[in-house]
């Protein structure tokens, strides 16, 4: 069986700091904002961070061909969608690491590391996505990358995985499982922290707040809600509403309908991914409430829209193609790498970004 390791292993494969560099590969360039020092105000008990005011070009990370990667290996990603910027930005950043790798090494023709990336055309569909994962350990890839729709479904294709000598990466959306050989994604707790406290400092620590969220099921949607849920509390102020899931039976857009029409004193509405600010907005509007204080996450273009016009508050972005690329990284440590004991989890970095800062990030990573 392939040694588990820990993500100093990463170390061992390139400069942790992807951010802070401009780099061209395969004919894109993919520019993320510098490190800096940051602006940190302290709300409850979440650290907002803010864009640094100036961004520099550093130079693009070295990869360390010690790790011995064999020609030929095939990771496999299943993500828990193929549909939306999001998961198109994850899969560049995949991409964009799988040619470096090749380069670096001299692999061609079939010598070559490839990369193939399933997953269901819904994002809410945990069941068709059992099914892609089994077909995926059929073929003896030789790492697994997962983003789980249901943080407590797939402990059987895991324990699969490992019983035939194959590594797991679990990117973006964990499992409520322990036995896997690699994270790499976003804080999704301190994305609700954050939520919560620019939406507490919008609303003077006062008002009822409203909670919409992309899944009941989904680790990342429920770390979310728990870290906005848990910092409001500290706000006794504000009244938080029971979530409202976009995989339940209902049509999402009819709930946050009964939302606004029964709660005429609604002061704001915190949207746990892109896809839900969309169906929230285009209801907000058609109601007629521009009052209401909406914060999100990701950075798409919607938001960045209803954000220059005034209609959201701001968003927590994430950085898709980062959160890509360091798991590909991490896939190719998990299969190759020496085993460690340290911990085995890269968190990658979000911002706040309001009307503000907005053009600061244009032509970065957090912005779709």
């Amino acid at each position: 069986m392939r040694k588990r390791i820990a993500a100093v292993c990463l170390a061992a494969v390139m400069a942790l700091t992807y951010t802070g560099c401009s780099q061209s590969v395969s004919g894109e360039t993919h520019e993320v904002v510098s490190e800096a020092v940051q602006e940190e105000t302290k709300v409850g008990d979440a650290q907002v961070t803010n864009v640094p005011e100036n961004t520099e070009e550093t130079e693009a990370p070295k990869l360390d061909l010690s790790i011995p990667v064999e020609k030929g290996s095939r990771i496999a990603v299943v993500a828990k969608s193929l549909k939306g910027d999001y998961w198109k930005r994850i899969r560049e950043g995949m991409r964009d690491a799988v040619d470096q790798m090749n380069e670096a090494y001299g692999y061609e023709g079939s010598d070559r590391v490839t990369l193939t990336f399933e997953g269901p055309d819904n994002e809410a569909d945990a069941s068709d996505q059992i099914n892609i994962i089994d077909a995926v350990l059929a073929e003896n890839p030789t790492v697994l990358c997962l983003s789980a729709v249901d943080a407590d479904s797939c402990a059987a294709q895991v324990q699969t995985a490992h019983e035939n000598g194959i590594p797991v990466i679990i990117f973006d959306s964990g499992l409520n499982d322990s036995n896997v050989d690699g994270v790499v994604g976003s804080d999704n707790t301190q994305i609700g922290k954050t939520a919560a406290a620019k939406m507490a400092e919008a609303l003077n620590d006062e008002g009822k707040v409203a909670v919409v969220a992309h899944s009941e099921i989904g680790k990342s949607s429920q770390e979310r809600i728990d870290g906005f849920q848990n910092s409001m509390q500290n706000m006794p102020g504000i009244e938080v509403l029971d979530p409202v899931y976009d995989n339940s039976n209902e049509d999402l857009a009819d709930q946050v309908d009964q939302i606004l029409d029964s709660n005429e004193d609604l002061s704001g509405i915190f949207c746990t991914n892109g896809d839900v600010v969309d169906t929230v907005l285009d209801c907000v509007k058609a109601a007629g409430r521009e009052n209401l204080k909406i914060v999100g996450v990701d950075g798409t273009s919607g938001q960045q829209e209803a954000v220059g016009e005034g209609w959201e508050l701001g968003f927590v972005a994430q950085n898709p193609h980062e959160i890509g690329y360091q798991a590909v990284l991490q896939a190719l440590c998990a299969a190759f790498g020496d085993e460690k004991e340290d911990n085995n989890e890269k968190s990658i970095e979000v911002q706040w970004i309001d009307s503000e800062n907005l053009s600061d990030f244009e032509g970065t990573g957090y912005l779709m």
